[in-house]
């Protein structure tokens, strides 16, 4: 999971660096590090076994992201599908 978290934050970091009218999301800088932020804390809490916190910190993540963004953004996308993985899995 780490691996498809940091692609994730790679990519929020890259849509940071673009002037907000040029970005696919759509998000303002301050959402854009909230995400990054409630991925890297989920990510950690998660690799300590920390599950149940973690998921909060992802739902978090989607509840930003499915509220602000453009819904034709890849990168909210791929957020949504990551929260949605860790749901499958934390119900496995």
């Amino acid at each position: 999971m780490t691996v498809q978290i940091e692609f994730l934050l790679a990519s929020l970091n890259e849509e940071l660096g673009l002037a907000r009218e040029h970005r696919s999301t759509g998000a303002s800088d301050l959402s854009l590090q909230a995400v990054a932020s409630l991925l890297q804390r989920a990510d950690t809490l998660t690799a300590s076994g920390q599950w149940a916190n973690a998921n909060e910190l992802f739902h978090a993540a989607a509840r930003q992201v499915s509220d602000s963004w453009s819904f034709s953004s890849r990168l909210g996308m791929e957020v949504l599908e990551l929260v949605q993985a860790v749901e499958r899995r934390a119900s496995n």
